[in-house]
């Protein structure tokens, strides 16, 4: 009856339940048990809706966790489990659970976590592969405001792009053929999340033919990894697919691709596929990369990957080579993505170049676009301190216009950017763009490089150069190769050169066997000869040079580059150079050409006439929180100012002043701020970027730690103290066993020391911002342990020793510790193994030693070896027994008769065992009586040596073969009578016998019973019978003499010498 009732409850449970799911709105709460027509009723089993929930329906889900599964020791089933989310559903999280409308939401209040943490631990190892599914949805599905958490798609075997290796937080398919899925995410937090090969955080998967677009919005991606390509994301349209999803104001920080390339993102177009990314007002902050791409990696390998990235900043992002941006298009592939307005600052390739980016057109077409960016502050190791631009085999013609390139620096060549054309074409076309204090070991600003029938013949038009620094070309190296093999022949029109220095030689120019060309332009030299510095080629300076006369700048020290009123530069400029690069605008966006004539550098002169100009930019500013920090700027122009401050690229409400103040400043407020400055004509400048750093108040801590805690008496140990937040100087006050000592340091030795004696130590650090200055440490105590004397002792198991025979050699270890180690030696071989007992089958005079190497610390020696063993073997004796039945016995059934064994090497006390017929009998003894012998009987004796060496032990004798008369009751007056002369003999013997008539037999054996020899008589009357017996063939011993009858027996012992 239970079961009955049981059964109909659950079926009216899913009818009410699938109900509701056709219903526009369901209503999830974790716990809850109700069928999800409202808050007060809502649906407990967030899988449970999805499974069942129909298009258009949205699920608002109230805050809380939800995991897909749920178990304790889980099955890779289990980990298989994931929220899949139905075609044209909508899902919302972020509610308190008493929401009318979705606007209501304060999703950061309350917030609703979608966690593959199934088994509950807290760790991501036996969570679910991926978090969320989605496979061939449109644009029509949507989720917002959820974390998705917890994801650990950490089957690598499972190969690349599965669901069980790659997305960890979300797998979205929209591959082979007729796939297509576009999801639209936003509001969604992507953290925590791990991929063994590709997108910790998010899968988005366009290959073979397929489409997949999602887009996304307001989402952050944070502390995601996978190992083998990109961290947060990876897009891939490889193989005639298309992945170019849509991402706008997302911030992608501190996530990591363990292995190999994009530290947050992965573009991948490959094989004829199309991965066009589009990324508006997004943060790369903090990635990392263990190959290429910091921040984000393009990949268009025989394809094509071209994103578009505008409005975004990247910084403080490190990978291998390309600190924040990769676009590879090696082997036939393709990169011409654009990147407009951005910031790349801080970036950093630890081992290869491009501080900021790579342009790889290996084998392939990378020209990439980069229009009003900003390089500031990026290093690379090796080349281009913020741009590389390779186009070994291939080709790397990248536009950049309107861009600064401020303080960036590479250890060895092109401070700014780096042309490599060898073998290839690099000649990028830069126009408008400011090169400002950049530094390297060669070409403080651009280094061209055609060497090995290559190009490296970049196009540089109005560009103005200011205190770039090398040891040798302090703005632009022009490099055709030591053997002249290539062309490095980069065009200079309409540019600035001016303060830049090198340490060497070359302040402007270092040529080697380059032939640069430069016209129009202002340089702090007194004419071209002077321009030129080189080995080989030469520099071609045509019309228009102005040289030696300052460009008037109106504050270059601040990165003011505006042309004061009397500049040589104004009005004097090529024309036909702007046109030819399609440029219109100066760095300002004002109009590039005024009275008819360029300028030259990137400012024009009077292009409005009223436009801003600022004479201070803000500065950079770090603070401890609840401090105050401050920006201001200082702009001037003919019209009235309006300010706009902007923290990380979005307007800050209501400051509009040019001073920007931060009372009580918190973690909220870190981040980059500029400030536009208009007028009333709509004319406008940006300032450069300032960073605001607001430290956390650290917490001072120390720990001290000793070399070795556990020590012998008199040995030395060094403590060191290990602060957290010192500072740069922080001091130290030591203390043993409470008391202090010792001086202000942070190490020192000490070797004499008492058991149990207690160090600590006191820090007072040198931060500023710090919640204490002084900080305790642990307390460490140092055991001290006595020294101890170690010996060995080796025995043999027996104390004789037998020849040939294998014998075990225990040691005897005196602190030998818990697991000593032995070695063990026969005449100074080494033998055996690693054991306290050797055996083996020594030889005569073997000298047999062991040495043993304690585990414990404090001896006095070590290893110690034991007394040599010097072997003596007793040889192993021959064992023997023989055994004879007794003198003149009648074998005849019922008497009895007695055997006696004689031995040989049966020891001091040897054992008996008789046997009649192969069975037990008699006991331990030389003899044996018996009168229970039958006819064929066989008589032995098993004979055990006392002897430690013998060859065999135990060992049996000879054989007795019992032969026995049954006695009649006839004839009994008629007793034979025999002589037998000579007695003992060695020749022959001669025999007399009387008193027996009739037939009779008469045979002489041996000890086993054996018959030597035997002879039938016939005597009718009783006569004297005489018979001679040949025994000079015997061997020496007992034998006896038988006459047998009808009515006697007759036996004499016969003794043959």
């Amino acid at each position: 009856m239970k079961k009955i009732v049981r059964t109909l409850f659950t079926a009216l449970l899913f009818l009410s339940f699938s109900l509701q799911i056709s219903s526009q709105i369901i209503y999830v709460a974790a716990g809850a048990t109700g069928d999800g027509s409202s808050w007060a009723t809502a649906a407990g089993d967030l899988q449970q809706v999805l499974n069942s929930v129909l298009p258009g329906t949205q699920v608002w889900v109230k805050e809380g966790n939800y995991t897909p599964a749920s178990c304790t020791n889980c099955s890779f089933n289990d980990r298989n489990q994931y929220f899949q989310i139905p075609n044209g559903v909508k899902i919302f999280g972020g509610f308190a659970g008493n929401e009318t409308s979705i606007n209501q939401r304060d999703i950061a209040a309350h917030p609703t976590h979608l966690n593959g943490d199934i088994d509950g631990d807290g760790t991501l190892a036996n969570n679910s592969f991926s978090v969320v599914y989605t496979k061939n949805v449109s644009n029509l599905t949507q989720v917002d405001g959820f974390i998705i958490i917890g994801g650990n798609a950490d089957a690598g075997g499972a190969g690349p792009g599965t669901p069980q290796s790659s997305g960890g937080g979300w797998f979205n398919v929209g591959s082979t053929g007729t796939g297509s899925s576009h999801p639209v995410i936003k509001n969604c937090t992507f953290t925590n999340n791990f991929a063994a090969w590709y997108g910790g955080g998010m899968f988005n998967d366009g290959s073979f033919a397929g489409v997949c677009n999602p887009s996304f919005s307001d989402c952050i991606f944070e502390n995601n990894k996978a190992d083998n390509g990109g961290g947060a994301m990876y897009n891939t349209g490889s193989f005639s697919g298309l992945c170019s999803p849509i991402i706008t104001a997302c911030s992608f920080e501190n996530n990591e691709c363990g292995a190999n390339d994009g530290g947050a993102v992965f573009n991948i177009g490959a094989e004829g596929g199309v991965a066009n990314a589009e990324f508006t007002d997004c943060i790369f902050r903090n990635n990392i990369a263990a190959h290429d791409g910091g921040a984000m990696y393009n990949f268009g390998k025989n394809g094509n990957s071209s994103p578009i990235v505008e409005d975004c900043l990247f910084d403080n992002n490190e990978g291998f080579g390309g600190g924040a941006v990769y676009n590879d298009a090696t082997f036939s592939g393709f990169n011409g993505g654009t990147f407009s307005n951005c910031i790349f600052k801080n970036n950093f390739a630890r081992e290869s170049d491009g501080g900021a980016v790579y342009n790889s057109g290996f084998m392939g077409t990378s020209n990439s676009q980069f229009v009003d960016c900003t390089f500031q502050d990026n290093t690379s190791t090796f080349a281009g301190g913020a741009m590389f631009n390779n186009g070994v085999e291939g080709v790397c013609n990248p536009t950049i216009t309107n861009c600064r390139f401020i303080n960036n620096e590479a250890i060895t060549f092109g401070g700014a950017m780096y042309n490599q054309g060898k073998t290839g074409n690099a000649s990028p076309i830069i126009t408008n763009c400011v090169f400002y204090k950049n530094k390297a070991l060669s070409a403080g600003a651009i280094y061209n490089l055609g060497a090995e029938q290559g190009n490296g013949n970049a196009v540089i038009t109005n560009c103005t150069f200011y205190e770039n620094s090398a040891h040798v070309g302090g703005a632009v190296y022009a490099n055709a190769g030591e053997d002249n093999s290539g062309i490095a022949s980069p065009t200079v029109t309409n540019c600035i050169f001016w303060g830049n220095t090198a340490s060497d030689i070359g302040d402007i120019f270092r040529i080697i066997n380059g032939t640069p060309t430069i016209s129009f332009s202002v340089v702090d030299k007194l004419d071209c000869t002077d321009l030129y510095n080189g080995n080989g080629g030469s520099l071609n300076c045509t019309g228009g040079m102005v040289f030696n006369q300052d460009p008037m700048f109106m504050d270059p020290l601040n990165g003011n580059f505006h042309l004061m009123a009397n500049s040589p530069a104004i009005d004097d400029g090529d024309n036909g150079a702007v046109t030819g690069a399609g440029v219109d605008m100066d760095l300002d966006h004002h109009p590039r050409i005024v009275n008819g004539t360029v300028d030259f550098g990137v400012f024009e002169f009077g292009s409005t006439g009223t436009a801003p100009t600022i004479a201070q930019q803000p500065s950079s500013q770090e603070v401890c929180e609840s401090e105050t920090a401050m920006f201001s700027v200082s702009a001037s122009s003919s019209q009235p100012l309006v300010y706009q401050w902007f923290k990380d690229g979005q307007p800050i409400s209501g400051e509009e002043e040019s001073t920007l103040t931060i009372n009580n400043a918190v973690q909220a407020d870190a981040g980059t701020y500029t400030c536009r400055i208009s007028n009333d004509l709509g004319e406008e400048v940006t300032t450069s970027a300032a960073d605001l750093v607001v430290n956390v108040p650290a917490t001072v801590g120390l720990t001290i730690v000793a070399s070795q805690e556990n020590i012998c008496e008199g040995e030395e140990v060094t403590l060191t103290a290990n602060p957290v937040n010192g500072g740069s100087a922080p001091s130290f006050q030591w203390f043993i066993n409470g008391f202090a000592f010792g001086g202000n340091v942070q190490s020192f030795s000490i070797d004499v020391l008492n058991d149990g004696d207690v160090f600590s130590c006191v820090v007072t650090s040198s931060e500023t911002c710090v919640t204490s200055s002084t900080a305790s440490s642990n307390n460490l105590t140092i055991n001290v342990e006595s020294q101890l004397e170690a010996a060995l002792s080796i025995a043999p198991a027996t104390a004789v020793l037998c020849e040939n025979q294998a014998t075990t050699f225990t040691a005897a270890p005196t602190n030998g510790g818990s697991s000593p180690s032995y070695q063990w030696s026969v005449n100074g071989t080494p033998a055996g193994g690693n054991s306290p007992e050797f055996i083996f089958t020594p030889q005569q005079n073997d000298a047999v030693k062991c040495v043993m190497t304690s585990s414990k610390t404090c001896l006095v020696m070590n290893p110690v070896s034991s007394e040599i063993f010097n072997v003596s073997l007793v040889p192993n004796e021959q064992v023997a027994v023989e055994i004879m039945a007794s003198t003149d016995s009648i074998f005849c059934m019922g008497n009895e008769v007695t055997f006696t064994a004689q031995t040989e090497h049966g020891g001091n006390s040897p054992v008996y065992q008789w046997q009649v017929n192969g069975a037990d009998v008699g006991a331990n003894g030389p003899s044996f009586t018996t009168a229970s012998l039958n006819q064929n009987d066989e008589v032995t004796c098993i004979l055990t040596s006392s002897l430690a060496c013998t060859e065999a032990n135990p060992v049996q004798s000879n054989i007795i073969n019992i032969d026995c008369v049954v006695p009649t009751n006839e004839g009994l007056g008629n007793r034979p009578m025999a002589s037998i002369l000579p007695n003992p003999a060695h020749g022959s013997i001669f025999v007399e016998i009387s008193g027996l008539s009739g037939n009779f037999a008469a045979r002489l054996l041996n000890t086993g019973g054996q018959i030597l020899w035997s002879a039938e008589e016939y005597n009718p009357h009783g006569t004297l019978v005489r018979q001679a017996i040949e025994v000079s063939n015997f061997p020496q011993g007992v034998y006896y003499y038988q006459i047998i009858s009808d009515t006697a027996l007759l036996t004499k012992k016969v003794i043959v010498q």
